[in-house]
Formats: structure tokens, C-alpha cells, sequence
């Protein structure tokens, strides 16, 4: 049992894993709708999605031997080389004027990006208890999805008054009171024995885990649907409907706010009320609707975009807390292995995403991209109904 001092401590380190979490989230967020749209200008629209299916494949041959990395280097040293990277990418996008060098800047971004947030899953799960944490996540996941909500006013203002490079750089200099976080807090933090599994192995493994399967698959959805409005949505609203991007930007913030607002109460009901099914089932129900009913949408009227916008992201944000909540109570911080392959949902889905939506783009248009996402929404259905509650 942990002493009072004890349990001060861990509650002032969870804190500043919340700021961590914010200000790392302000630095993904603040260019992240305005990506795609960065890169056609490179390249042209098409190749947009070849872009982040590269960005994706090496994520996932860098998240396949995380846990050596964490072995070798420590958990807080590896978190410190991540944003390092970080910070050189950025300065890469803004100086450099090669489109090769610069798209190569780009894709270091994204691949920093999704390794530190395996950094940040590792160093919370270490301060976190089964019985707290949907509470702990929901918190969490609230305080870092906020940074979500202002950053789109943020990149809409900046990409207004300047271009697309600075609101990278912009984005980026928060990596550098990131890094001081985490040298002032955790300077003693003591990593646990980290499981190496093969990737091979882990693939055979998951099967018999058939929960944990569902919950894969049940986030692979979630990130697919990502992986299509991040890239697609914002290119639709700009060129087909004609929003400027600051009418874009305020939409987003209003988009983005169930996250804040709903995932907190959510994760702390996981915990003591109600299992995950008939929340993540829900989900599903209401992401399916809202992304069919933006398909319906035929005319540039803010309210209708931006209400079924944050309908999809209602029922997006009961996936993602629900998702969060049921994995993390099935690992703790030493299965570096199964973080890694729960993470590797993220980049798998924008691969499969991305070459999909380049596939039917060949037969259709933006708005029927909707409808066939809506449909695969509704699939969550066949995994989150079958789960067994962790209560």
C-alpha cells in the first residue's frame, strides 16, 4: 500500500502527464487538417494518400520493435529522442524548399508523432490502477482532446495571415516545454521489465485473446474513419463546398467538442456504473448516422456541416474512450507488445484508409466517400456487441 507522500507524488506526476499530454496534442492538432491540403500542393491531390500509407508503413516497422527501443533506451530517454526528432521535422517543413526534403520533414513529423504517444500510453499505464482507469484515460484523453478543439481557430488564423509552413513551426516549438516537462518530473522514473514478443508471435497471439481481437478491430474502425476525414474532409469542405479556412477552422473547434466535454464522464462510468459494450455499441450507432447524414449535405451551409460534424464525433468519442478503457485494463506498463500492436491500429488504418479512398475516388466523388464510410461504421456493430464487459 503506498504511503500519502507516496500517493501525493503519483497524483502530481499524473498531472504533468496531463500538461505533457496537451501541449504534445497542441503540436499534432495545430497542422493536422491543413496536412492533406499541404501536401496536394506538393504533389497534387491524388498522391495525398500514397503519402500517409508511406507515413504508415514505417510506423508500423518502428512500433513492431518498440519494446527493444524502450529496453535499450528507457522510456523517458526514448520519449526525449521522439520530440527531438520532432523538432528537427518541423524546421525541415519551414527552411527547406525541395519538395522531396520537405515531404520527407513531413512524414518524420507523423512518425514522431504516433511513437510518442506510445511514450505517453507507457508512462501513464505506470501510475494507473484497473480500478481507475477509465477515470485516469478519460481525463486524460479530455485534457489532450481539448488541445483538438482550439488548434483548428489556431491553424485557420495562422494559415490567414502566413502559409502552410508556419503553422508547422508553430506547432513545433511547443515540443520544447514539452521536453522540460518531462526532464523536471521524471527525471527518476523507474521503467518496468518490458515483454519482447516478435511481432510474428504477437499476430498468432491476438487471435486467441478474443476480446482483445474485437477491441483491435473495434479501434482499427474508429482510425479508419479517421484516417478519411482527416484527409478528405477538409479538401472537400475548401475545394468542393468553398469554406475558407477560418470558417473551417471554427467548425472543427465546434466538431471536436464532444471529446472534451464527453469522455471524462464516460471513462469514469466505465469504471463504476456500466460496462464498455452497450457505450462502444452506441458509438458505433451514432458515428454510422452523422457520417451518412454529412453524405445527404448538398449545399455549403455551415450549421449543417458542422451539426452532422459533431454528431459523427459524439459517437466517435464513446469509441475511442470506451476502446481506451477496455484495453487498458486488460495491459499494464510492462506489455510494451501489446500497446505496440494496439498502436499499430492507428498506422494499419491509414494504410488500408488512404488506398481505399484513393480506389473508389476513381469511380465517385467526395460526398459518396461518406456513404461508404457510414457503412463501415456500421460493422463496429459485429465486434462491439460480442465483447465481455470487464465488470
Amino acid at each position: 500500500m503506498q504511503s500519502k507522500s507516496e500517493i501525493l507524488a503519483t497524483k502530481r506526476k499524473i498531472k504533468a502527464i496531463y500538461v505533457v499530454g496537451f501541449l504534445f496534442s497542441l503540436t499534432v492538432a495545430i497542422p493536422a487538417y491543413i496536412g492533406s491540403e499541404f501536401i496536394s500542393l506538393l504533389i497534387g491531390k491524388q498522391s495525398v494518400g500514397i503519402v500517409f500509407a508511406t507515413e504508415a508503413v514505417a510506423t508500423i516497422m518502428l512500433l513492431s520493435v518498440f519494446g527493444l527501443i524502450l529496453k535499450k533506451n528507457g522510456n523517458i530517454h526514448a520519449s526525449i529522442l521522439a520530440l527531438s526528432f520532432g523538432i528537427l521535422a518541423v524546421l525541415g517543413i519551414f527552411f527547406l524548399k525541395t519538395p522531396i526534403l520537405v515531404i520527407l520533414s513531413f512524414l518524420l513529423f507523423l512518425i514522431v508523432s504516433n511513437l510518442f504517444y506510445l511514450n505517453l500510453d507507457v508512462l501513464l499505464e505506470k501510475y494507473t490502477t484497473n480500478s481507475s482507469t477509465g477515470s485516469i484515460r478519460g481525463i486524460f484523453m479530455s485534457v489532450s482532446n481539448s488541445a483538438w478543439v482550439i488548434s483548428p481557430l489556431i491553424a485557420g488564423f495562422i494559415i490567414s495571415e502566413t502559409n502552410h509552413q508556419t503553422v508547422f513551426l508553430v506547432a513545433g516549438l511547443l515540443l520544447l516545454p514539452t521536453i522540460l516537462i518531462l526532464l523536471l518530473n521524471f527525471k527518476d522514473f523507474k521503467d518496468s521489465p518490458y515483454k519482447i514478443t516478435p511481432l510474428s508471435k504477437l499476430i498468432t497471439i491476438l487471435p486467441k485473446h478474443k476480446d482483445t481481437l474485437k477491441i483491435w478491430m473495434s479501434n482499427f474502425l474508429l482510425y479508419f474513419f479517421y484516417s478519411w476525414m482527416v484527409i478528405y474532409m477538409p479538401i472537400y469542405l475548401h475545394n468542393d463546398m468553398g469554406f475558407d479556412w477560418k470558417t473551417i477552422g471554427l467548425m472543427f473547434t465546434l466538431m471536436l467538442m464532444p471529446f472534451v466535454i464527453l469522455e471524462a464522464p464516460l471513462g469514469k462510468l466505465a469504471d463504476e456504473r456500466f460496462g464498455e459494450k452497450e457505450m462502444l455499441s452506441a458509438g458505433f450507432i451514432i458515428i454510422g448516422l452523422g457520417t451518412a447524414f454529412l453524405g445527404f449535405i448538398a449545399i455549403p451551409d455551415f450549421w449543417l456541416f458542422a451539426s452532422g460534424l459533431v454528431i459523427t464525433r459524439i459517437g466517435a468519442s464513446m469509441i475511442e474512450i470506451m476502446n481506451e478503457t477496455y484495453f487498458f485494463k486488460k495491459c499494464d506498463a510492462s506489455d510494451s507488445d501489446m500497446v505496440s500492436l494496439f498502436r499499430m491500429t492507428r498506422p494499419i488504418a491509414y494504410i488500408v484508409g488512404p488506398l481505399a479512398g484513393s480506389f473508389f475516388l476513381l469511380f465517385t466523388n467526395y460526398n459518396y466517400l461518406l456513404f461508404i464510410l457510414a457503412g463501415i461504421m456500421f460493422l463496429g456493430l459485429r465486434y462491439s456487441l460480442t465483447i465481455k464487459d470487464t465488470k
